[in-house]
C-alpha cells in the first residue's frame, strides 16, 4: 500500500465528539478526585484515632540510646560514690570502734557483779 495523502474531513463534528470527549474525561477525572479525596481523608482520621487511642509515639532511637548512655553513666557514678561512701564510713567506725576498746581496755576495768559483792 501506499502512503495516505488523505485523511477524512470531520469539521464541526469532530470538535463536538472532542469536545464531548473532554468534558467527560474531565468529569470522570475529577469525580476520582474527590472520591480518592474524600476515602484518604476518611481513613486518614480513623489512622489518627488508631494512634492516638492504641499508640505511644516511640523516642528516637538515636535519643534512647543517648538516654540509656547517660543513665548508665549516672547509675556508675551512684554506685562509685555510694561505695566510696560506705568504705569511708566503715573506716571510720571501724578507726572509732578500736578507739572505743583501747579506751575501755586502758581506763576502765569491768564492774564486779553487785550481788556477789554484797554476799
Amino acid at each position: 500500500m501506499s502512503e495516505q495523502k488523505y485523511k477524512l474531513k470531520t469539521g464541526k463534528v469532530e470538535e463536538k465528539v472532542v469536545g464531548a470527549y473532554k468534558k467527560i474525561e474531565n468529569g470522570t477525572v475529577n469525580g476520582y478526585k474527590a472520591v480518592e479525596n474524600a476515602v484518604v481523608g476518611t481513613y486518614k482520621k480513623i489512622e489518627d484515632k488508631f494512634v492516638d487511642t492504641f499508640l505511644e509515639k516511640k523516642e528516637d532511637e538515636k535519643k534512647e540510646k543517648k538516654e540509656n548512655k547517660v543513665v548508665k553513666a549516672y547509675k556508675k557514678i551512684e554506685n562509685g560514690t555510694v561505695n566510696g561512701y560506705k568504705a569511708v564510713e566503715n573506716a571510720v567506725v571501724g578507726t572509732y570502734k578500736k578507739i572505743e576498746d583501747k579506751f575501755v581496755d586502758t581506763f576502765l576495768e569491768k564492774k564486779e557483779d553487785e550481788t556477789k559483792s554484797e554476799e
